[in-house]
């Protein structure tokens, strides 16, 4: 609530993702301790620096996912102090041995067994999760190394230039974005090279190509400036939402101006049950314009021709039962003669 800075930093997010390579520094961070520890001039130095770059950070950085409602924050870091606690011990308790240093004994040696199997139990249970993740990790860094090589081999040509490509793996799913500014890549080439993607180890792979169009043969696009690249992709993105609203807008009114074309023979069964008298039915959606007061007001529109003569009280009813079956509020009806 009091600090400026609320994003996190390449210090916390370092903290929120342990591997096996926080289990080794850990492991033999324990070991440093505990020599310095059992040298002839004790000092508290080592395991003081132990504690303040092993245990304090990730505990600092729980408590930031703590602060900022981040879960993934607060248990990866917290993770992180865990394995620092159980490894560093675990050295600790080795160089101990190591060095014969007099240990607690155990009278009843069942109850030994029992305590030696707690113990490599936390350690096997702490050190699983981290050789999951340390192979997540390289595998997502391997995939980053192919994509962004297979990038730059194959999308090299004279007059376009890559803006921006990011690779990343979504619900199982790997996916590179391509976004291309200068002269337009044909269709074929971009099919061509979406079917080399095996060539790199990159089978299965979603490629997405996005292009922005430069009409104007003369420019040197590879003399502009990076950041020129940039806000020219960003706005023309903020054109393509736009016109993408813009779009969904006028399906929606064209759908809802096409179903009466078909309305009338989706009710015509209902029609003859309820009102056998009517003959034919056709409905439209019109609006309508006030001469003197020039407001405009949207009216559905139906005429209507009838076997024979219609009371006001069943036109009335017939009325009623449209407006229902339709969804609309207002309804006008026309009589055929």
């Amino acid at each position: 609530m009091i600090s400026p800075l609320n994003e996190a930093r390449s210090e916390l997010l370092s903290r929120t993702s342990p591997t096996i390579y926080d289990v080794l520094i850990a492991f033999f961070g324990g070991l440093a301790g505990i020599v310095a520890v059992s040298s002839k001039q004790k000092g508290n130095v080592i395991p003081g620096v132990a504690i303040a770059t092993a245990l304090m950070p990730p505990l600092c950085t729980a408590g930031f996912g703590l602060a900022n409602g981040n879960m993934h924050y607060f248990w990866g870091a917290f993770y992180l102090f865990f394995i620092n606690s159980v490894f560093i011990s675990f050295a600790t308790t080795l160089g101990v041995k190591f060095m014969h240093f007099s240990k607690k004994s155990f009278v009843d040696p069942v109850r030994e067994k029992y305590v030696q199997r707690i113990v490599y139990t936390i350690l096997t249970l702490t050190l699983f999760p981290s050789l999951i993740l340390t192979y997540n990790m390289i595998r997502t860094n391997y995939f980053e190394a192919s994509a962004y090589q297979f990038v730059r081999s194959q999308f090299d040509f004279p007059h376009t230039q890559i803006l921006n490509r990011t690779a990343y793996i979504q619900k199982g799913v790997k996916h590179i974005d391509v976004s291309l500014i200068g002269a337009e890549v044909p269709q074929d080439s971009i099919l061509a090279i979406k079917s080399r993607l095996p060539q790199f180890g990159l089978k299965n792979v979603i490629l997405s190509v996005s292009q922005g169009y430069n009409t104007n043969d003369q420019i040197d696009i590879n003399s502009l400036n990076s950041l020129v690249f940039q806000d020219i992709y960003k706005d023309n993105q903020i054109k393509i939402e736009q016109l993408k609203s813009h779009l969904d807008s006028l399906q929606q009114k064209l759908h809802y101006i096409q179903r009466y074309d078909s309305i009338g023979v989706e009710i015509a069964p209902e029609i003859k049950v309820l009102f056998p008298q009517v003959r034919d039915i056709a409905l439209s959606n019109l609006i309508f314009n006030n001469v003197e007061t020039l407001r405009l007001d949207t009216v559905t529109l139906a005429i209507v021709s009838f076997e024979s003569g219609i009371s006001q009280q069943e036109q009335s009813r017939f009325q009623d039962w449209l407006e229902a079956r339709l969804g609309v509020k207002k309804i006008r009806i026309m009589i055929e003669k």
